[in-house]
């Protein structure tokens, strides 16, 4: 197949993925009650069920159809390998990125399918290879994935690979990363495979041809070169060569086509009856967009005095908004106008406007320290927490004070702060806030908390709170950790107070490590939680960042790379990611039933484990990507977020995230890049994805076989229009009319850039 020309002539005159225009195809014979996939109109659910129909069908494009695609699109068939029936999903020589939007173009994947116009990469996005599944698991695929490569410099010869998945219960590119296998097959060599023992990354029989080293960079950086042969394999640096020279110690990299074959037939494409009253509109979920508000302002460099935390050197630590300012912390030097540009002697603590990201230049509050923690007060004025010994010269400012977010002077009404530093810190400092009711609780290393009026002390020991309306410490709820909290979670019901961070003892209870569920009114320990499973044996897991909770859930992230779920009632786990490598997540939090995870991790995420360092039973791998998206109650890695963002030399990654009030994600670290590599100081602001439906056409009419209705409208521009014959779309198109293929039930919706859909029309007859 690999230098096997397109048979089909093309005439494509489309719009997008309009693909209204017709397609010269092979011709084929057959009855005409089955979709032959030769036009839109006649798409088939597979190439599988042509061939099986038609089997005189050759090579070339076909239109295919299911439930989930939605609309019919093109594809390109293999019509005579074993059979028949393969779809193609992917091509290229060097330079796969093992991404889930996709690489290259459908267009250059469906019609240039081989030669060295095909080197670039070009794949289907996960999406619309699930689509192509029909709903069906890729594991359940009874010819496995077909991995085509080229074994010589011109490409006429060629190596069959067959990779039969395991426990993979989604599409993912991410074969860099290892998706495990049942059995394989290199040209004539066979193996059942010990699951997880074989994996996509790295499988084979030898280290020349019948071996495939698709992961071949170092431990801590991914390389995207290509279904490298093994290091027996030489290449050739030719640019119209089949076979690439090996990067990073691997072999050869050839030329590679990646084929599936589902069988479905029409009676498995999963259309439902359309009623007279036509479609419901469809809309997105919320989630980011991928590309960041590009802001020329930003905070820069790291200044440190008596840094209690020296393995998080971000400039920017945490974010708050309070009015129509966003406030950030952490242990940045200056602010700076733009890449280059001016720089402000602001270190520690600065503000800017949350639409434009705009320096705030009159808040100038003058700290000693870094700041770690920022909370939003419910009076309007700002808490700052961090190792600062005072703010603008003010007594009893001591690692906490609460500023005026405006003038950043201390509010003389509120009085708290700490005294008496522990865990080896040379000051006493606040490392976490969190607002609940009428108080304000706060974790570090100290081991006295005083406030109030009459400046009362309390011995914590690590963990306290203190009432927002004047600072008195509560003498009653007090935790002693004999290593430093990190996050504070009170529950939403109010019965509880969730504490994360690097302790094992909590009030001398042995084994808390690294998570405690307290009493919110006493401050003890809740009685029958499980321990968490995170540790299994290895000394450097027990230590977590945060901590949160969401419905009859809580959520944790840390030690050596996990994002985990456990229940409420008993703390048993439920499920969890681990990211292999670079890794820890270092802060979550739920925006919009979102959860919006930051960590430091750009290589490999694994789903539904716990096992570290080599993950196991793992269902999905897909991309990690310092910033990242998941559902509630599953964990489900929601890849449709893929922040393109860039961290500096450090790697600290994601720091702080907080949802504003428009409905934008801001996330504040090691951010030195974003969409286009346009400069970033520190932190990012993301915003909604468009989830608007455009408006339903309007007055449709039937004139002959022409179909034609009023133009929709949506806030993204124009829209296109899909037009439905009975239970399926079977056009779409950016004109208000279409002449229709014959009689039957018709509906018009449109459909924007992002694919929410409007409402339909209601049935008209022709």
């Amino acid at each position: 197949m690999l230098r096997r020309s397109v048979s089909a002539a093309l005439t494509l005159g489309l719009a997008g993925l309009g693909l209204t225009a017709a397609i010269t195809l092979p011709a084929h014979a057959g009855s005409p009650t089955v979709h032959k996939g030769l036009t839109s109109v006649d798409a088939a659910p597979s190439c599988w069920a042509i061939k099986q129909s038609f089997p005189s069908s050759a090579s070339g494009l076909y239109w295919l159809q299911t439930a989930q695609l939605v609309a019919p699109q093109p594809f390109y068939c293999d019509m005579t390998t074993d059979g028949g029936g393969w779809v193609l999903v992917g091509r290229g020589r060097t330079g796969w990125k093992w991404q889930e939007v996709g690489q290259g173009t459908a267009a250059a994947l469906r019609t240039t399918i081989t030669g060295p116009n095909a080197f670039a990469p070009s794949t289907l996005s996960a999406q619309v290879v699930e689509g192509l599944l029909g709903g069906s698991r890729p594991d359940a695929l009874t010819d496995g994935v077909r991995v085509v490569r080229a074994t010589n410099i011109t490409g006429t010869t060629t190596q069959e690979v067959r990779w039969h998945l395991t426990n993979t219960t989604q599409w993912s590119w991410e074969f860099a990363g290892g998706e495990p296998l049942a059995s394989l097959t290199y040209g004539a060599q066979s193996a059942t495979s010990a699951g997880y023992a074989s994996t996509t990354s790295s499988s084979g029989f030898d280290n020349g041809w019948n071996r495939a080293m698709l992961d071949t960079g170092s431990p801590n950086y991914k390389q995207t070169t290509g279904f490298a042969y093994g290091t027996q394999i030489a290449g050739n640096a030719s640019a119209t060569s089949y076979l690439a020279p090996g990067v990073n110690g691997s072999g050869a990299v050839p030329f590679t086509q990646v084929w599936v074959r589902p069988k479905l037939d029409d009676s498995q494409a999963g259309f439902a009856t359309v009623p007279d009253a036509g479609t419901t509109a469809q809309t997105l979920s919320w989630l980011p967009q991928n590309a960041p508000q590009t802001f020329h302002w930003g905070v820069v460099g790291v200044q440190k005095v008596a840094d209690p935390d020296p393995d998080n050197d971000a400039p920017a630590h945490t974010l708050v908004q309070v009015g129509n300012e966003m406030f950030v912390g952490g242990k940045f030097a200056a602010v700076q106008n733009g890449a280059g540009g001016t720089q402000y002697n602001q270190p520690w603590l600065a503000a800017f406007d949350v639409q434009t990201g705009n320096w705030i230049s009159t808040f100038r509050p003058k700290l000693d320290g870094e700041v770690f923690d920022l909370a939003a007060a419910p009076n309007g004025d700002l808490i700052v927490a961090g190792d600062f010994t005072n703010v603008n010269g003010a007594a009893h400012t001591s690692g906490l004070a609460e500023l005026d977010p405006t003038t950043g002077q201390v509010v003389p009404s509120f009085t708290a702060y700490v005294t008496s530093p522990r865990f080896g810190a040379t000051r006493p400092y606040v490392r976490s806030l969190a607002v609940s009711g009428n108080w304000l609780y706060v974790g570090g290393g100290f081991n006295r908390l005083i406030g109030g009026p009459t400046l009362f002390t309390v011995v914590p020991e690590g963990l306290g709170r203190v009432r927002l309306s004047d600072g008195t410490p509560d003498r009653t709820w007090k935790v002693a950790t004999d290593l430093p909290v990190v996050d504070i979670y009170p529950s939403q019901d109010g019965t509880r107070v969730y504490a994360a961070g690097f302790f094992h003892n909590v009030d001398n209870t042995p084994g808390i490590d690294g998570v405690a569920v307290l009493d919110a009114t006493s401050g003890a320990l809740v009685p029958g939680m499980n321990r968490p499973q995170f540790d299994q044996g290895n000394q450097h897991r027990w230590y977590q960042y945060t901590i949160f909770e969401d419905g009859n859930d809580v959520y944790i992230g840390g030690g050596k790379h996990e994002l985990q779920e456990y229940t409420r009632s008993s703390f048993s786990w439920v499920t969890g990611h681990v990211e292999q490598w670079h890794g820890d997540f270092q802060v979550a939090h739920v925006y919009n039933g979102v959860i919006i995870a930051g960590c430091h991790c750009d290589v490999y995420d694994y789903s539904s484990t716990d096992s570290y360092p080599t993950p196991t039973n793992y269902t999905q791998v897909a991309p990690a990507s310092w910033l990242m998206a998941f559902s509630p109650n599953g964990l489900t890695n929601l890849t449709d977020f893929a922040p393109q963002i860039g961290m500096s030399s450090a790697g600290e990654g994601i720091w702080g995230t907080t949802l504003d009030s428009y409905g934008c994600v801001w996330a504040a670290g090691d951010i030195v890049r974003g969409a286009g590599n346009s400069w970033l100081g520190g932190f990012a602001r993301f915003c909604s994805r468009d989830t608007s439906a455009p408006t339903t056409p309007k007055n449709v009419q039937a004139v002959g076989t022409t179909l034609s209705w009023g133009a929709s409208t949506d806030n993204s521009g124009a829209p296109q229009y899909e037009v439905i014959r009975n239970d399926r779309v079977i056009a779409t198109t950016t004109q208000t009319s279409y002449v229709v293929p014959g009689t039957g039930r018709y509906f018009v919706r449109a459909i924007d850039a992002t694919g929410n859909r409007s409402a339909s029309t209601i049935v008209t007859n022709i």
